[in-house]
């Protein structure tokens, strides 16, 4: 029998992020560091709209992997610091021209900005109907059948950090 992956919920990595959010509280990061939660290395989500298809890549066999939706790392908090607002920006590395409009939008929860807070927002910025030169669609549409691939360049900003999103197909 082949080596199982542990439980998605019970990554080690995962837990090591818990650990340093509860010691961060404690005594606060200064300066300019920024961890992102690990999970956003492992969730795979087509820019679709619907969350409830973002699962978290555990495993070699892809339709066996947990629902983002079902598991508590969905609520777990997104970042070191822990912030209330983050402003995110989609990469446009990948033929889709963005270069009219820059497709930019902000994440907030009082209680601090949870894993599953950025993918509800990213997927309602997917809704979003935008002009491309082959007219206007929504954003899910332009990126076709592009996923997420993570979060990257991000940087504090006073109280909130601002980033970017990154795909491929």
């Amino acid at each position: 029998m082949a080596n199982q992956p542990p439980p998605a919920d019970d990554n080690p990595r995962y837990r090591e992020f818990r650990r340093q959010v509860l010691l961060s509280q404690q005594a606060p990061i200064t300066g300019t560091q920024v961890i992102m939660h690990p999970a956003f290395e492992d969730i795979s989500f087509m820019f679709c709209g619907q969350v409830s298809k973002a699962c978290l890549m555990v495993g070699d066999d892809g339709n066996l992997w947990p629902r983002l939706l079902d598991m508590d790392v969905a609520h777990d908090l997104a970042s070191i610091p822990v912030v209330s607002t983050m402003k995110l920006t989609l990469e446009d590395y990948l033929g889709v021209d963005f270069s009219d409009i820059e497709i930019t939008f902000e994440v907030s929860n009082p209680a601090g900005v949870t894993v599953l807070d950025i993918i509800n927002a990213l997927a309602n910025e997917c809704a979003r109907v935008i002009q491309t030169s082959e007219g206007p669609m929504p954003l899910a549409e332009a990126l076709n059948t592009r996923f997420f691939e993570g979060l990257s360049l991000m940087e504090r900003t006073g109280d909130a950090l601002k980033g970017y999103i990154d795909f491929g197909s």
